[in-house]
C-alpha cells in the first residue's frame, strides 16, 4: 500500500532530496477538470528538514517558474494551503507567493508567530 501512495502525484515529490531537477508535471499536478487542477498534499512535506543552501525553500517557486504555471497559458490563480507552522514547506509557499492570506485566531501567542513569520 505504501508504494502505491509514493507513486501518486504529490507536493512531496517536489521536495524529494534525491532529485536534482523538478519532477515531471504528472508527478505533481492532478487535473480534476479542464479549469481546475490540484497538487495533492502530503504529511511528509510538513516535516521537511531545511538544507543549508535554501534549495528546499526555493523549490516551489522555481517549479512554478520552470513550468510557466502563471502568465500566458498558465493558471490565473495558484492557491497554496499550508499548515500554521514555521516549516520549510510554509516558507516555500510564502516565497512562491505574491500575496498572503493568514487565518488566525486573535490570541496573543499566535500573534508572536505571525510576527516571527513576517520577519
Amino acid at each position: 500500500m505504501h508504494d502505491k501512495v509514493e507513486n501518486l502525484p504529490s507536493i512531496n515529490n517536489l521536495y524529494n532530496e534525491s532529485k536534482v531537477t523538478p519532477p515531471d508535471k504528472d508527478q505533481l499536478i492532478v487535473e480534476l477538470t479542464s479549469t481546475l487542477s490540484i497538487i495533492p498534499g502530503s504529511l511528509d512535506s510538513v516535516f521537511l528538514r531545511k538544507n543549508s543552501n535554501g534549495d528546499t525553500e526555493q523549490s516551489l517557486r522555481n517549479t512554478i517558474q520552470a513550468y510557466n504555471l502563471t502568465g500566458d497559458g498558465g493558471f490565473d490563480f495558484i492557491l497554496i494551503d499550508c499548515p500554521p507552522t514555521y516549516s520549510s514547506y510554509t516558507i516555500s509557499a510564502a516565497l512562491a507567493s505574491d500575496f498572503y492570506i493568514i487565518l488566525s485566531n486573535p490570541m496573543h501567542i499566535l500573534l508572536w508567530g505571525l510576527i516571527y513569520l513576517a520577519k
